[in-house]
């Protein structure tokens, strides 16, 4: 897999689901993106991400709750 192109300037916002460890919603922000959202399952894998993003805020990586399907 190669890396996602900059984005156009006309398009700066994105939205990553199941983002895991959020490597990609940090080279989306090192490509220009000024918002940058990311979403998983995983509450593991968000709190990685949280740890992992230094620019503010980092609450932009969220979980969604699973369904039970009992």
């Amino acid at each position: 897999m190669h890396a996602p192109e900059p984005a156009p300037r006309s398009c700066r916002s994105v939205v990553d689901l199941a983002c895991g460890t959020g490597f990609y919603n940090r080279l989306f922000k090192r490509r220009g993106a000024t918002d940058v959202w990311g979403i998983d399952v995983s509450g593991e894998m968000v709190v990685v991400a949280r740890r992992a993003t230094t620019w503010p805020p980092p609450s932009t990586c969220s979980t969604i709750p699973r369904r039970s399907t009992g």
